[in-house]
């Protein structure tokens, strides 16, 4: 057992990219103390800071926190963020010491899913996925991506002898009128 899990640290060292620069972690991929991955959109960025190895999520426009481990420690060269084949998300103060992990996504499953992976969404969400697609863990993202703010919008629902003006959720007046639409409604109190 400890052989299989020193073999698989080695292995993930081995997949360590120089530059990491796309949006997920295959398995056994690890993100190293100073890189960082970007969601597709450009609009946030998965770094593991050199300076005391927390895990963080950033908006690239305004370097806004948008989650973070909030757990801190020494940086070594073999500090690393590691997506494992058991769907666990976690960093390590040395990814050659599986018993130097700090923080976990709490995922591992008595599985071997070599095509499980981490993404970076676009919202700044990070989320793992098992091979098959299948969601199995996920943090928040930005309800209004880019720094937007969430207000509500009266929507006229259902016009008609039923209508009701009702609150709708949404980052601008087009997320607005789209649900007001799926809703055969319109922004603005009902009349």
């Amino acid at each position: 057992m400890r052989k299989s899990i020193a073999a698989m640290f080695t292995l993930a060292i081995a997949l360590i990219s120089t530059g990491v620069s796309a949006q997920t972690l295959q398995a056994n991929q690890a993100l190293m103390a100073g890189q960082q991955i970007y969601s597709s959109n450009g609009n946030y960025k998965l770094v593991l800071q050199a300076s005391d190895g927390n895990l963080v999520v950033y908006r690239v426009s305004t370097n806004a926190v948008i989650w973070a481990t909030n757990v801190l420690g020494s940086v070594s060269s073999n500090t690393g963020a590691v997506m494992q084949t058991d769907r666990n998300f976690v960093v390590y103060g040395d990814i050659t010491n599986p018993a130097s992990y700090r923080w976990n996504s709490g995922t591992g499953a008595a599985v071997v899913d070599t095509a499980a992976y981490l993404k970076l969404g676009d919202d700044g969400s990070l989320t793992i996925y098992s091979g098959a697609g299948l969601k199995v863990w996920s943090t928040p993202g930005e309800a209004c991506p880019n720094g937007g703010r969430l207000e509500l919008y009266p929507v006229c629902a259902y016009p008609g002898p039923f209508q009701q003006t009702v609150p709708v959720p949404a980052c601008n007046w087009s997320e607005a009128a789209a649900s007001a639409a799926s809703m055969n409604g319109y922004v603005g109190p009902c009349r």
